[in-house]
């Protein structure tokens, strides 16, 4: 004990460094165990957004992503898009889409093109106006040959790339691809030209003034993506561009084919009644634009408001011995000019005819 006193400063450094040692090992090991456990919450944290990001995806108001509907997909066992939230009750979002502002008014408000400024327009361009719209609502439809096709662009998605296969009609111009929607219509390459390929709006202009029908088929690969209003102002860019670049064109908007029973059953997107329901809001669009809609849903559907099993292999795309008839639907709803009726030698009035099915 003398000795330990005479040495008290010695015992008090080593009990000090000894407790120094004894709490940065606790410290330490609490420390470890925080960042143990702060990267378990991080892991955690991570996880729960991927699995919420891959369950409910976000859309952006400009959607890239094409999605593509074709039976190398479905073989493949590619997944569909999944269902936006906003879409669920389609009755209910129906109910609040009647209730929108029309994106092609809003656009013409912003434009300064208001109600009190058409009102100036002189007593002839009413006129003109008038008789447009009236030509729309009741359209004065021909059954026309295939000659009427001769100076006519197609444009669309895989369905539209079946027709231009299988129709043979040789002297027309198809701008298709699969996957193709609104979305990338500005900027998807889908044109071969001698140097390279270019987007369709590119095309147009090179071109302007060249086509004197235009076909335009859009929708079943923008379902499930976007809202409404969205989609019209995607579809309004569109028309618009058609008609800047081929103003003597007559314009044709064609309805979404319904798909199979099966398929509309098991798909959380491609059902018949959210088809029916862009349906609407197409024939809205092209009421908008004073271009002419074809439903080809007339022909294309069956009692249970479905596309029937024989017409297609996949549920979705049409099989190359229905192509036929979808040629027939449309050289029956023909829209002859004056300057077109004298060349035109099979143009008649529909009335009393009925659409042959072979």
């Amino acid at each position: 004990m003398k000795e330990l006193r005479k040495h008290s400063f010695l015992v008090l450094l080593l009990m000090s460094v000894a407790v120094v040692s004894i709490a940065g090992f606790i410290c330490g090991t609490t420390e470890e165990n925080s960042k143990d456990k702060g990267q378990n919450v991080a892991v955690a944290t991570a996880v729960h957004y991927l699995k919420d990001k891959l369950m409910r995806p976000e859309i952006p108001d400009v959607v890239p992503v094409s999605i593509v509907i074709g039976e190398d997909e479905r073989k493949a066992g590619a997944s569909e898009p999944v269902e936006l939230e906003e879409k669920t009750d389609h009755k209910g979002q129906k109910e609040e889409t009647d209730q929108k502002e029309n994106p092609k008014e809003k656009n013409e408000a912003e434009n300064g093109e208001s109600s009190g400024e058409k009102e100036d327009l002189s007593t002839e361009d009413q006129g003109k106006e008038s008789d447009q719209k009236d030509d729309i609502a009741n359209p004065d439809f021909r059954l026309v040959d295939e000659s009427y096709f001769d100076d006519a662009l197609f444009i669309g998605d895989s369905r539209v790339v079946g027709f231009g296969l299988y129709s043979g009609l040789q002297n027309t111009a198809f701008y298709a691809n699969k996957g193709f929607q609104i979305y990338t219509f500005q900027t998807k390459q889908i044109v071969d030209t001698p140097i390279g390929k270019i987007t369709v709006p590119e095309a147009l202009l090179l071109q302007q003034g060249l086509f004197k029908k235009v076909y335009i088929m859009f929708g079943l690969n923008e379902m499930g993506w976007g809202t409404d209003e969205q989609f019209a102002q995607y579809y309004y860019n569109v028309i618009d561009t058609v008609k800047g670049t081929q103003p003597d064109a007559v314009i044709y908007v064609q309805s979404i084919m319904h798909v199979t029973k099966n398929v509309s059953d098991t798909s959380t997107v491609y059902s018949n009644e959210m088809i029916d329901e862009r349906n609407r809001l197409i024939k809205k669009i092209a009421e908008d634009e004073h271009v002419y809609y074809l439903n080809l849903n007339e022909i294309f559907t069956n009692e249970e408001n479905a596309l029937p099993d024989e017409f297609s292999g996949d549920g979705v795309h049409l099989k190359a011995a229905y192509i036929e008839l979808w040629k027939q639907y449309l050289m029956a709803h023909g829209i002859v000019k004056e300057d077109d009726a004298s060349s035109n030698k099979a143009a008649s009035s529909l009335s009393g005819e009925e659409i042959s099915e072979n």
